[in-house]
């Protein structure tokens, strides 16, 4: 493990683990508040409702702990936005965001963002803090994903044939992240909003164990997504939500 310091923050590089947010939630009694975990190799990472992620090297996985901080929704909302313009630093490409947690190019997924809330509780009180893990494919080929059956993936590599160091890429997105915890919150939204490619579009996803298809309006301030059909409004908080693509597909 190389411990570093990058824009401000403690960095912990390995060479390999099963998670990075499983390690930090294994030492988070130890890890400075804004610790950055980087492993080389993740074995065992998972996104949101426990779907497993594919990773070879070309991935970087990278998870921040944020002690002072206790809205991991809204850490979403950061984390999107914060990837969302390091890759483009990178890239050179738009890049947006696929409600609530994926980032897009070219209708190809190129991160997962997994932002956890974790409980500590002391003798005095409950302290919750928060991880945010997010895998950004940076230098993996196109055959990489097609082996795997990632057929709406990509990385940075394959968009665009540019290799991306790894340290580079952490330093972009935590510079980000620090920028946007300062900035106004309605910007911070207005920012998610004008990137997000769920808006304006037909989209599928179920509620209260029923599939619904209604059209997603807006984001609000707590990062929900609004839509509406012939039921009236509808708030959407977490879940699975598929776009419909202009094939008439849901991905």
């Amino acid at each position: 493990m190389r411990r570093l310091e990058c824009c401000g923050h403690t960095l912990l590089f390995f060479d390999e683990l099963a998670s990075t947010n499983s390690y930090i939630k294994e030492n988070v009694n130890d890890l400075a508040d804004g610790t950055a975990v980087i492993a080389d190799m993740q074995t065992a990472g998972r996104g949101r409702r426990g779907n497993s992620w594919a990773a070879d090297r070309g991935m970087l996985a990278l998870s921040v702990l944020y002690k002072s901080l206790c809205d991991p929704v809204f850490m979403t909302v950061i984390s999107a936005v914060a990837v969302s313009r390091a890759f483009e630093s990178m890239c050179g490409l738009e890049f947006g965001i696929k409600w609530t947690n994926d980032i897009i190019c070219r209708d190809r997924k190129t991160c997962g963002i997994l932002c956890e809330s974790v409980i500590k509780r002391s003798e005095m009180q409950n302290s919750p803090y928060v991880i945010c893990g997010m895998g950004l494919n940076l230098n993996q080929t196109a055959s990489f994903f097609e082996q795997n059956g990632l057929t709406h993936a990509a990385s940075v590599y394959s968009l665009c044939g540019k290799t991306t160091d790894k340290l580079t890429a952490a330093r972009e997105v935590l510079k980000n992240c620090d920028e946007l915890i300062k900035a106004d919150r309605a910007e911070v939204i207005e920012e998610y909003r004008k990137r997000c490619v769920t808006l304006g579009r037909e989209v599928s996803f179920t509620l209260n164990g029923k599939n619904v298809r209604a059209f997603a309006k807006s984001v609000n301030m707590n990062g929900a997504l609004i839509c509406e059909n012939e039921s009236g409004e509808l708030v959407v908080n977490a879940g699975e939500v598929h776009i419909r693509a202009l094939n008439g597909e849901y991905i």
